[in-house]
């Protein structure tokens, strides 16, 4: 089936990690790819200690010699149709932000729409569980990111999807290609809202006023969700969980104890009107036991929810 929005996947896959490592980004990327005839194209970024900062030498060439011969073997060894010949980058400034910055640059070139790569399992320092090359591409991609995590249990087939929202017109591109998606791959959606807890010293009534009349906008957006669900002929649960509290561990416990075969983020913007990818971001992918993709608020063009009706 073709996908007039998922066309293009960049794969960033360590070709010299076991396969098991790289197991469950195959399996992610394979349920994409049957779902939407979507091409894959695995890049290898070779960089310290094996590049070297000047000019190749015999030890970088062989190294990514055998990048590249496994990069090319991967249409075979997953059994993906639609992998395509791989690519080796040399990173010779032997930073990760470089590193990243090619892979990037790689995919807008390509005009790819999503990059896959694998994370790290948990750790005892939390920040290191993405590992440094999947953090910082999380960061800085202007490209949406689906993070793996090697060690979870992830499924071949994606049928049930995980979508936490405020409820604010902002999301609505984001959950747009969330429907799409869940009617390419004939998975169901689910919307999960979760109270976020302020401390109030001073409850006065126009404080009082404008939290009923958010909470009454988020029903009309709810019931707006469902028509253009029910457009697609996706099914859609919609769980709002008033209970205040912490945003990102309501959501990761949501998410770990029902299953999920996908979540799928929107970040918000910077006040200064740059997307970036933010705190809550963070925490869920490295919280969550499914692959998370995330994407930001300006990565696709305005949905008018209205045109439901």
């Amino acid at each position: 089936m073709n996908s007039a929005f998922l066309k293009k996947i960049v794969w960033a896959v360590d070709t010299m990690e076991s396969e098991e490592f790289r197991r469950n980004a195959q399996f992610i990327i394979g349920s994409l790819t049957r779902g939407t005839s979507a091409e894959v194209y695995p890049v290898h970024v070779v960089g310290y200690p094996y590049a070297n900062a000047y000019q190749s030498n015999d030890f970088e060439e062989a190294y990514a010699d055998l990048a590249a011969k496994r990069l090319n073997a991967l249409s075979e060894t997953t059994g993906i149709v639609q992998m395509k010949p791989g690519l080796v980058l040399i990173d010779r400034e032997g930073s990760i932000k470089k590193s990243v910055e090619l892979v990037t640059d790689y995919a807008l070139g390509l005009d790819a729409d999503v990059i896959v790569v694998s994370t790290h399992s948990r750790g005892a320092i939390g920040r290191l569980f993405m590992g440094s090359f999947a953090e910082t591409l999380l960061l800085q991609s202007d490209i949406p990111v689906i993070s793996v995590n090697p060690k979870a249990a992830v499924r071949e087939r994606i049928s049930r999807i995980l979508m936490p929202t405020a409820f604010d017109e902002r999301f609505r591109p984001g959950f747009q290609k969330a429907v799409k998606l869940a009617k390419l791959l004939g998975a169901s959606l689910t919307l999960f809202y979760k109270e976020p807890y302020f401390p109030m010293l001073d409850v006065s009534p126009q404080l009082v006023g404008f939290l009923q009349e958010e909470s009454e906008k988020r029903k009309v957006e709810a019931r707006l969700c469902h028509q253009w669900a029910d457009r697609y002929h996706v099914p859609l649960e919609i769980c709002m969980d008033k209970d205040p509290g912490v945003v990102a561990d309501a959501i990761e416990v949501y998410a770990n104890n029902n299953n999920f075969d996908l979540v799928i983020l929107v970040s918000q913007t910077s006040e200064i009107g740059e997307p970036r990818v933010s705190s809550l971001c963070r925490k869920v992918v490295r919280g969550v036991e499914c692959p998370v993709w995330t994407m930001k608020t300006d990565d696709y063009d305005q949905l008018d929810m209205n045109d439901a009706n």
